[in-house]
Formats: structure tokens, sequence, C-alpha cells
């Protein structure tokens, strides 16, 4: 938790700072809102000051409409599935 937002130092996983802040579906695919799920599902929650941040800026990410989008231009088909994950992600955080 302590990497959360930075770069990764193993070269065999997406290295770069811009891969957590980039929300993307399927999940399986790394990102912030992957790991955030693994955490929550792991009993993380408002007890652990590290959550702060990374919780701050998947609540950030949410567009006007209330949906999380992968990108400038919708897919409703995904931004459910990523809605979905951040609302469940959320729910688990809040309620651990």
């Amino acid at each position: 938790m302590s990497r959360f937002f930075q770069k990764s130092p193993h070269s065999n996983f997406y290295e770069g700072r811009k891969n957590w802040t980039t929300l993307k579906y399927p999940s399986n695919r790394c990102s912030g809102l992957a790991a955030l799920e693994i955490l929550t599902k792991m009993g993380k929650g408002p007890d652990d000051p590290r959550m702060d941040k990374p919780i701050k800026w998947l609540i950030a990410q949410r567009y006007r409409d209330g949906l999380w989008t992968e990108s400038n231009r919708p897919h409703m088909e995904r931004d459910q599935w990523l809605t979905l994950g951040a609302l469940e992600t959320l729910n688990r955080y809040n309620n651990s």
C-alpha cells in the first residue's frame, strides 16, 4: 500500500505512475481501481490512513452523470461495469 500511485520497480508489471490513475475494464488489466478492489476485499478500510488518498482519488474520478468511465468517449457496457466495481469497492471500504 505504501507504493500506491508510485512507479513500479518491477519490469514484469505495468511500471508507470499513470497506470494507477487510469480506469480500465476489465479490471484484470491492472489499475488503481483493481488494487482498491483487492485491498477492500482484504478488509482494508477507513481505519488504515494509507487508504485515504486512493479512496479520495476514486471518488474524484466519478463523472457528473454519476458513472465512472474509461475514457471521454462513453461506452455503456464498460462504464456500467466500472461503476459497479467502484461502488462495490466504496461499499466494502465503508463497511470494513
